[in-house]
């Protein structure tokens, strides 16, 4: 009887490349569709009426969304499979992203950001267990910090784009609307992914799981039998599992908090320190975030998952603490800014967390 390799140790293929692409594509989306609010929300102030609060509710409300998103989708995800849910989500996207097109109030455009964020809080854990699920473990942790840096390539695009469809005469809908052309475009790559091998095991579907294995990464290759598991929220909370959930939310908050609670309102920060093209300003300073990737994917298989956030995140500190003084004087401002951007960035590959209660965080 020839003795199977496992799946883990499987070379990787072409297969692993597409899987890959197809699960970038879909954080790409979200950063695209949660930068893209920043450049239309000046003009579309004036025009459907926001005051300061309600360009602060709106802002947040894909992130409000998040937050529920992932808890529900992530479970549902554990619970229903990985295939069916990483492409539903992306339907949600695409239509809720050209609906913003019509919105005449700001209570639609509130209930539309939300839904987007629910979707888009149902994509992280859906598409990072996907791809860690079948990648190999000598390339798991570059694939996975990649899933990153596509995140920050499409919050990255979404700047240029609203500044170059701003400098066309064309209306923050086009902007808001534009999303759903990658998503349209993902959704169609993403059509015909074949279901977890490790997910049909943990569910005692083994013979499934054999035979996908077989047919996508070979006859050499498959999975230790293990009894079947059941899906449980309180998982998460228990045991080893417990200090793991809290290092990654920790690390997770202390980018997410002051990304958003900034660049959100990018453009109208920049105006008020006397930019004389904020929008542009506002592109041109995302390009930081999409750079201070890099680091994190070309070490993170070299020194360790744990190592890679810490000092950038003690950069992030000397970044935000005195920016009210270091503001006055450009050279230090725009150097520790630059430290700023490239810190949330490079700690970003702590989304690693297979489950949606993370994704919040």
């Amino acid at each position: 009887m020839q003795v199977q390799a496992s799946l883990d140790d499987a070379p990787f293929s072409a297969f692993h490349r597409r899987i890959a692409i197809y699960s970038c594509g879909g954080p790409f989306c979200d950063g695209y569709i949660l930068g893209i609010i920043a450049a239309a929300l000046g003009p579309l102030s004036s025009e459907i009426g926001l005051t300061a609060s309600w360009q602060g509710i709106v802002g947040a409300a894909a992130l409000v969304g998040m937050f529920v998103g992932g808890l529900v989708f992530g479970y549902l995800t554990d619970l229903l499979g990985r295939r069916v849910m990483y492409s539903a989500d992306l339907l949600v996207l695409i239509v809720a992203s050209a609906a913003q097109f019509w919105v005449h109030d700001r209570v639609s455009l509130l209930i539309l950001r939300f839904i987007l964020g629910l979707a888009i809080g149902a994509d992280y854990p859906i598409a990072s267990a996907l791809l860690s699920e079948f990648a190999p473990k000598r390339q798991r942790g570059m694939l996975l910090a990649a899933m990153i840096g596509a995140w920050w390539l499409g919050y990255t695009i979404s700047f240029i784009a609203g500044y170059a469809l701003g400098n066309e005469g064309l209306s923050w809908r086009w902007m808001l609307a534009s999303s759903a052309l990658p998503a349209a475009l993902v959704s169609l790559l993403r059509w015909g992914t074949p279901e977890s091998p490790r997910w049909l095991m943990s569910k005692g579907r083994t013979e499934e799981a054999r035979d996908l294995i077989q047919r996508h990464i070979g006859s050499g290759y498959g999975l230790q039998e293990s009894a079947a598991a059941k899906t449980a929220y309180r998982t998460i909370f228990r045991g080893p599992y417990l200090g793991r959930t809290a290092f990654v939310c920790v690390f997770w908050s202390c980018q997410v908090v002051p990304t958003f609670a900034i660049y959100t309102f990018a453009p109208d920060l920049l105006r008020a320190f006397g930019s004389p093209d904020p929008a542009f300003g506002a592109a041109i300073l995302s390009l930081f975030f999409l750079a201070g990737v890099i680091p994190a994917v070309l070490l993170i298989d070299r020194i360790g998952r744990r190592l890679v956030p810490e000092e950038p995140l003690l950069l992030g500190v000397i970044g935000l603490v005195p920016i009210d003084d270091l503001v006055k004087v450009s050279a230090d401002a725009g150097f520790l800014h630059c430290l700023m951007l490239i810190a949330p960035a490079t700690s970003g590959h702590q989304n690693i967390a297979q489950t949606g209660f993370l994704a919040f965080f």
